[in-house]
């Protein structure tokens, strides 16, 4: 049976007013939302694509600019670069433009009328931006060196004075898509109220006389049709469920005279399983019992390891005390011993200043030995005392700048050996978490040996820098194209007082790289080398 009732009729056109009213108004505000996202993002895109332009200009013409500053930096013309600034300026949409020489004062400088003003020291950083401009700074390169700094700087109003066309043009997008969507939606509306009233007038006839023959009358075409036929399918699958569920009533019936019957029986299985429970409970509080003096003697286990704690605790207190009457040992033998070889490296030194002339060469060659000798166990001792301190001295962990630290070690060698040609390379940035003054003697004993072990080399050529293994750690390195080393003595490196080179060939006590290993492990760290004979070494290392 058509379910067309009259008496709901008004009810009927007060609910579908209010629910064509909810579709004319979804559908207006989820269209006007979804206009209003895609707005602000084009005007967002258009905005950050407009300002990387301006900077990417600003940043080719202060290339432009550095480029034509070489010449006057270098040959101090400061009227010629301010024509050419001048000239060039005119064509630019720039506020001001300034050329500082090396020391940071203003050589040459364009500034627009009413512009921003210039300041006296070039910025630190390369891009400065702020709410009205746009400042981009760039060193002036001649041969791999900076001479200058260039800063320019223009205004973005240009960039707001097209923010404000595009929001104009926006606004009225906005308004046009608006008026077409309440038109779209107003007859939305109309094609779908119809047969939403006919479903909600059959669905209240269901609900108050429980008759599930009643059927919707369904619209001609469309996806409402099929909604309202699947209502009914609904409706006719509902009807026929209610006669399975009187069926399975009557069958649950005789269900549960079946589970009485079966409720007897579980009885007396529940009797039976009562007297395996009390079975099984009093074998279990036997197992406890066993288990109470497994206990006690874990207990006991416990206080004998608690002994062996306290007594190790001792033993190390012992240890630290031994270690550092060991330290005051070495210092005491290093500054007893320090004495005699002075007076030994003095006499000899004496005898051949004063009686050089009786002595023959050999005698004078003897003495020279001689004072080669005692200097040289003079070093070994310094060695041997830094080598201990290192080991006491407590670690101050701060970030460094080990590219710093190398370029300080590397001037200390040319200012020793000025007539040395050697070519040093670096990466820029290098930084570690570590003791500043420790991880200085792993570069200063590193780079020293690349330095030593490069003097037979007219081409010299030294590199410090790092990469990163895995994405897990960072390898540091120095690499040297030296007198490099065999492989299979490789072993030996670390150890104090071995050498793989003649002393005659290349100076040095031996303890250098024992105390490089010493600090990169005091750092939870790893140090080895890798090298050829003749082809120069590689030592790397890594920092926790």
């Amino acid at each position: 049976m058509i379910v067309s009732a009259s008496g709901e009729e008004s009810g009927g056109r007060r609910r579908a007013f209010g629910f064509r009213r909810m579709i004319l108004v979804y559908g207006l505000v989820l269209t006007l939302t979804a206009l209003i996202v895609m707005v602000f993002l084009m005007l967002h895109n258009d905005w950050r694509t407009f300002r990387r332009a301006i900077i990417r200009r600003v940043d080719v013409e202060a290339n432009l600019i550095a480029e034509v500053s070489t010449a006057a930096l270098r040959f101090d013309d400061r009227p010629g670069l301010q024509e050419i600034l001048t000239g060039m300026c005119r064509h630019m949409v720039v506020d001001s433009v300034a050329v500082y020489d090396l020391s940071g004062r203003v050589f040459a400088f364009y500034q627009k009328p009413g512009g921003q003003n210039i300041p006296e020291h070039p910025p630190e950083q390369p891009l400065i931006e702020d709410k009205w401009h746009v400042t981009i700074v760039r060193p002036i390169m001649l041969y791999g060196e900076s001479i200058g700094t260039v800063v320019i700087t223009r205004s973005l109003e240009e960039l707001y004075g097209r923010s404000i066309r595009s929001i104009l043009v926006a606004v009225l997008m906005l308004a046009g898509s608006l008026v077409v969507a309440f038109v779209a939606s107003d007859r939305i509306r109309v094609a779908i109220t119809g047969p939403v009233d006919n479903l909600i007038r059959t669905a209240r006839a269901i609900s108050s006389t429980g008759d599930y023959s009643v059927r919707a009358p369904a619209p001609r075409v469309g996806e409402l049709r099929e909604l309202t036929t699947a209502f009914n399918d609904m409706l006719a699958e509902a009807e026929a469920h209610r006669a399975q569920m009187e069926q399975v009533t009557r069958d649950l019936q005789a269900q549960v005279l079946q589970r009485i019957e079966a409720e007897k029986e579980l009885s007396a299985y529940q009797e039976e399983l009562e007297q395996r429970v009390k079975e099984r409970t009093e074998e279990l509080s036997a197992r406890m019992n066993e288990a109470e003096l497994l206990n006690k003697a874990m207990v006991n286990l416990l206080e004998d390891l608690q002994d062996t704690n306290r007594r190790l605790e001792v033993t190390m207190q012992k240890l630290e005390t031994s270690n550092e009457e060991l330290e005051a040992f070495s210092y005491s033998v290093s500054h007893d011993l320090r004495a005699p070889l002075r007076g030994i490296d003095g006499f000899s030194k004496a005898i051949i200043e004063d009686y050089g002339e009786v002595l023959d060469e050999k005698g004078k060659d003897y003495l020279d030995r001689v004072r080669k000798a005692t200097q040289r166990m003079g070093h070994l001792i310094d060695d041997m005392l830094k080598l201990s301190r290192i080991s006491r001295q407590d670690l101050r962990v701060e970030r460094v700048d080990l590219t710093h630290l190398a370029d300080d070690v590397i001037e200390q060698f040319r200012a020793s050996e000025p007539d040395r040609a050697v070519l040093f390379k670096r990466d820029v940035g290098i930084v570690a978490w570590g003791d500043r003054s420790l991880l200085r003697i792993v570069l200063e004993n590193l780079l020293g040996n690349a330095w030593k072990f490069t003097g037979n080399r007219s081409d010299a050529q030294l590199e410090f820098g790092c990469a990163e293994k895995g994405g897990k750690e960072t390898v540091y390195y120095v690499r040297d194209n030296g007198a490099g080393f065999d492989m299979k003595y490789a072993g030996r490196l670390f150890a104090a007082f071995q050498r793989l080179h003649k002393a005659s060939e290349f100076g040095g006590t031996g303890v250098g790289l024992t105390t490089v290993r010493r600090i990169i492990h005091r750092h939870g760290g790893r140090v080895w080398a890798e090298g050829k004979e003749n082809k120069g070494a590689t030592f790397f290392f890594t920092l926790k």
